[in-house]
């Protein structure tokens, strides 16, 4: 059951540890972390009845302890502790410490996301080339590749970030460079040659070209609501892709494997030709994890999405003959315990969305923390190696408020990209 927004307001002499209180000022002009918190000590406390504030809100439902009665708060103000002016003062210090911590992490997102941004706007125009059948597209593609395989060959802490990717226009171009940039990511982890890594990307980026030779009305319908000549043409995509990466002079093994087998299953039940797992290219189980997760994350009717976390547990439970799970352990190992787009709820029972994750801090992601009343251009985003926060669980869109659903976006589009901590700028 949504967890509905239950704010109370209350007096300054009302406050004690245990109750979790909602801030209304900017996020600057106090010296704690979130503008929603649960008080845990005295010092919180105290910090909290200096600050000038006469009325705060709070949330009864994350509380551990109702508000002091009125009749009694004036005994239980004077037991608690007053701290002096310095301790606030150094208080904010550290505020502001954190808040050139923060900045640093924002112009890290900023820039993953404006080369994510130029390497996505690439993509529809090579596509368009590969279409036309005159090679020029898989020089562009080479370029592509060439750039995300530097960044994983280069970095053993590869930084994986969550990207907005909202232009429904794009919706194949978003998939063909989110399989192409997950199937990097699991061939980073073994011990693949340069090589094989821009073999891998190229034909990741390409897997689905024959799609683009079927109506979008065709394929884009749940397997259960189509009909036989539409499962039968959907079929064929993997062998229209051959063709058209031969008339473009393709010729890598690596990269034609990977076009024709993404669909293929370890049980030998895909297709298009059947083959089992001992028939199945290495590089081609690597992109058909890598398609399966983002179809399951970013299924065309928003409702039916599942969370990275969600999806990583069903392919765990119920794709074991389907894909080769010893590859599927690096995708996890790389990918996180909390992928990026996970909501979480962390030990100041404050709900996130992790935001990236670095493979070697699993379990202390980039977290965007729901703060009320703060725009998306103020958002704060935690980077939990550096803070005093972990993550208590995860937690589904139906348990979260109106307010917290707009905020962080549970159900918007999941697409990753590498952060390249090597350049500058």
């Amino acid at each position: 059951m949504a967890r509905k927004n239950n704010e109370h307001t209350i007096s300054a002499d009302q406050l004690q540890t245990g109750i979790f209180v909602c801030l209304e000022e900017h996020w600057l002009k106090h010296p704690f972390l979130l503008n929603n918190f649960k008080i845990k000590t005295e010092k919180q406390l105290a910090i909290l009845k200096q600050l000038g504030i006469t009325e705060f809100r709070y949330d009864p439902d994350r509380s551990d302890r109702p508000p002091l009665p009125v009749q009694t708060r004036h005994r239980e103000v004077h037991a608690a502790s007053t701290p002096r002016d310095a301790e606030i003062d150094k208080e904010f210090q550290l505020k502001q410490e954190r808040k050139k911590r923060l900045m640093q992490i924002r112009s890290r997102i900023a820039k993953t996301a404006k080369k994510f941004s130029q390497t996505a706007d690439k993509v529809p125009n090579l596509m368009s080339k590969l279409m036309a059948g005159k090679g020029e597209g898989l020089v562009e593609v080479d370029l592509i590749v060439g750039e995300m395989v530097d960044t994983f060959a280069s970095l053993s802490d590869t930084v994986m970030h969550l990207m907005s990717a909202n232009d429904k226009e794009l919706e194949l171009t978003y998939h063909f460079l989110n399989v192409s940039v997950l199937s990097l990511m699991i061939g980073s982890s073994l011990d693949l040659s340069k090589e094989q890594l821009h073999a891998l990307g190229a034909g990741a980026l390409m897997h689905d070209l024959g799609k683009m030779r079927i109506e979008k009305k065709h394929w884009r319908k749940p397997r259960e609501t189509m009909t036989k000549h539409e499962w039968e043409l959907l079929q064929l995509h993997p062998r229209y892709g051959l063709e058209i990466a031969g008339q473009n002079g393709a010729r890598n093994k690596d990269i034609l494997a990977i076009i024709g087998q993404h669909h293929e299953r370890i049980d030998g039940l895909g297709y298009p030709e059947g083959c089992d797992g001992r028939n199945l290219h290495l590089l081609a189980k690597m992109t058909t994890i890598a398609n399966i997760f983002d179809n399951l994350c970013n299924h065309y009717d928003p409702e039916k999405r599942l969370s990275p976390h969600d999806a990583l547990q069903l392919m765990f439970k119920k794709y074991d003959m389907i894909i080769d799970m010893g590859l599927f352990s690096q995708f996890v190992r790389r990918l996180g315990v909390f992928p990026p787009g996970t909501i979480v709820l962390l030990t100041n029972d404050v709900v996130a969305k992790v935001m990236a994750v670095n493979p070697q801090n699993p379990l202390t992601p980039m977290v965007l923390p729901y703060v009320n009343g703060v725009s998306p251009e103020d958002a704060v985003v935690l980077d939990l190696a550096s803070e005093d926060l972990k993550i208590k669980r995860t937690v589904a869109v139906a348990d979260l408020s109106s307010s917290e659903v707009r905020y962080l976006k549970p159900k918007a589009r999941i697409s990753y990209f590498m952060e390249d901590m090597d350049t500058e700028g």
